[in-house]
């Protein structure tokens, strides 16, 4: 099974290329907190993932693909984003005055992994996706169920590794970085998030017509 399980980890990390409002959040925790605060949101994120992954693998993935269950998931995902896009900015706001002092409790274990679970969590139709790969790596390789098992554990082990990789180095800089960097982040990472959940939002209640 070690095969299924290097491909699947190779999956996952050519998919973890794609920057996305999550590692942007991480990005900024780990510029404001201790590296324990980024080691807690990256468990969030992967603990969902692969909760995920297992619901795709038992088929829920079929299920959320009728029409009206995919746009009610749409919408709550979208506001999610921007419910937390625009608390990102508001933090950003907020540490303006204190540019002249260290920050390095903005975050904190808990917190951390709380905002990456609600995050990860508020866009089920990662399930679909999930479900599409593993579809495609079944016809593909011809894999047996258990095989795809194991190639959906490497793929969420991909998460934990990449971003753990990335914001340990990241992390050695840290303390070198000047604060205004910190406030830029998190309105960069808070305005990133926001635009793409107004932008899921005006999809769904203005579809394109073809």
């Amino acid at each position: 099974m070690i095969k299924p399980y290097f491909s699947g980890l190779r999956t996952g990390m050519v998919l973890q290329l794609a920057i996305g409002p999550l590692f942007l959040v991480i990005l900024s925790i780990t510029l404001s907190s201790p590296f324990t605060s980024s080691i807690s949101a990256i468990l969030g994120v992967t603990l969902v993932d692969f909760c995920y992954i297992g619901l795709a693998l038992a088929g829920i993935g079929t299920l959320l693909q009728r029409n009206n269950i995919k746009q009610g998931l749409t919408l709550l995902s979208a506001l999610v984003l921007l419910i937390f896009g625009l608390l990102f900015i508001q933090q950003g706001i907020t540490m303006i005055p204190d540019q002249s002092v260290q920050v390095t409790e903005r975050w904190t274990a808990l917190s951390s992994f709380s905002t990456t679970v609600v995050m990860t969590a508020s866009s089920p139709l990662t399930i679909i996706f999930f479900t599409s790969i593993f579809s495609l790596k079944a016809v593909e390789y011809g894999y047996s169920r258990k095989e795809l098992i194991w190639f959906g554990f490497g793929t969420g082990s991909a998460t934990l590794l990449f971003l753990t990789l990335i914001m340990a180095a990241i992390s050695l800089f840290r303390q070198q970085l000047p604060p205004l960097l910190l406030v830029i982040m998190n309105c960069g990472a808070g305005l990133f998030i926001a635009v793409y959940g107004i932008r899921q939002l005006i999809r769904h209640f203005f579809p394109r017509t073809q």
